[in-house]
């Protein structure tokens, strides 16, 4: 996983993270370098556990919603937005 980089060189660098390490991402810190930081290993068990134990807490979308501007895309806009970041 890369986290806050663009480059396709951070994908490189996150793939040479082992399977054998889970938590591990490449992360850019406010001085454009990068590093490895690892987080605590959460078992999807324990994710979804924790999700339904405090699912209450989740705002609604209506209420994300409120207040900004919205705007209906077709499937077709969709598509073409999606394809314009494909290579050439």
């Amino acid at each position: 996983m890369t986290l806050g980089d663009t480059d396709p060189a951070a994908l490189d660098a996150a793939r040479q993270i082992p399977a054998s390490m889970p938590g591990t991402a490449i992360v850019v810190a406010d001085d454009g370098r990068w590093y490895r930081a690892r987080s605590v290993y959460v078992t999807e068990e324990a994710a979804e556990a924790a999700a339904t134990q405090h699912a209450q807490l989740a705002p609604a979308w209506a209420d994300l919603l409120t207040g900004t501007d919205t705007v209906t895309v077709t499937d077709a806009e969709l598509e073409a937005f999606a394809r314009e970041g494909e290579p050439t």
